[in-house]
């Protein structure tokens, strides 16, 4: 009788075991970046700059595990990359809002900027336009701050386009370009050379400071609240709350060490604050 119930356990535990496999945690730490979060930057600065952040990680822990990073042009490439245990993925919010729909995601940190959650964007044009409103630009030529049109400023443009019963960007515009580089994209305008462009607000003052005749000759004619940009998700499958824990403990004080203030200067971010679920509200009503 006590053979048989120690059989009998036996079966029960691996028939569990089959059912609920334990998900394979890889010893060292994959960080997944998106390319569509660079503002002013290229991608291979951004890759220097976080690997010289986590060789100064791994010295300080004495980490025995090394610090992979990983860069993705897009949600495809993300898609591909996360079949695979990662510890973080920071996509824009329009590809984490993708990637959720068919991934397990834990929504962990969000940025910071001027005191507020997200980026504040501006939809400029030249005041010898008089162009004063979004109705104004028809037919006229944009260029976003961003790689592409998965990104927070291109939602809030399809916003004010719709909260004005206008027709939707592509056929509103004449001309949509994507730029992740700020000089690219205000300095047309300034000249003449574009009708509008939308520009966050850090990258927007940068430029006033470096050219204050800039401000002299833009207008803003529409401005956004703060609207979240990107999120930090750790991988839902992942069991292991140390290792998530330790990670938590490097991101929330990343601004207080100098390489890690350094990679946040990149990406125009003064500190990582943890995700609430109001932020995410706030960037779903861009879609009502």
């Amino acid at each position: 009788m006590f053979q048989i119930k120690i059989k009998f356990r036996i079966l029960i535990l691996s028939f569990l075991f089959l059912a609920y496999p334990l998900y394979p945690q890889e010893k060292d730490f994959r960080l997944i970046f998106s390319t569509n979060l660079l503002q002013n930057m290229k991608a291979e600065d951004a890759i220097a700059t976080t690997k010289i952040l986590a060789q100064n990680i791994q010295r300080k822990m004495k980490l025995e595990e090394e610090i992979k990073i990983e860069i993705c042009n897009g949600v495809d490439e993300i898609s591909e990359s996360i079949k695979k245990p990662f510890d973080f993925i920071l996509a824009t919010t329009v590809e984490t809002e993708i990637l959720k729909k068919k991934n397990k995601l834990d929504f962990t940190f969000v940025n910071e900027t001027n005191g507020s959650v997200g980026f504040e964007f501006y939809l400029i044009t030249n005041k010898k336009q008089n162009f004063n409103d979004i109705k104004s630009l028809k037919d006229g030529s944009i260029i976003i701050l961003s790689k592409s049109n998965f990104n927070t400023a291109s939602v809030w443009l399809d916003k004010l386009l719709r909260d004005a019963n206008l027709s939707v960007k592509e056929k509103f515009f004449k001309d949509i370009k994507y730029d992740y580089k700020a000089t690219n994209v205000v300095l047309p305008v300034y000249f003449n050379k574009t009708t509008a462009a939308i520009v966050s607000r850090p990258a927007l003052e940068l430029l006033f400071e470096l050219n204050p005749q800039l401000k002299k000759s833009l207008n803003i004619i529409n401005k956004s609240s703060p609207i979240l940009f990107g999120i930090i998700s750790f991988d839902g499958r992942s069991k292991d709350k140390k290792r998530k824990d330790f990670i938590c403990d490097i991101l929330s004080s990343l601004h207080e060490d100098n390489y890690g203030k350094q990679l946040l200067d990149l990406f125009m971010v003064d500190k990582m604050i943890p995700f609430k679920d109001e932020y995410w509200q706030k960037y779903l009503d861009l879609y009502k």
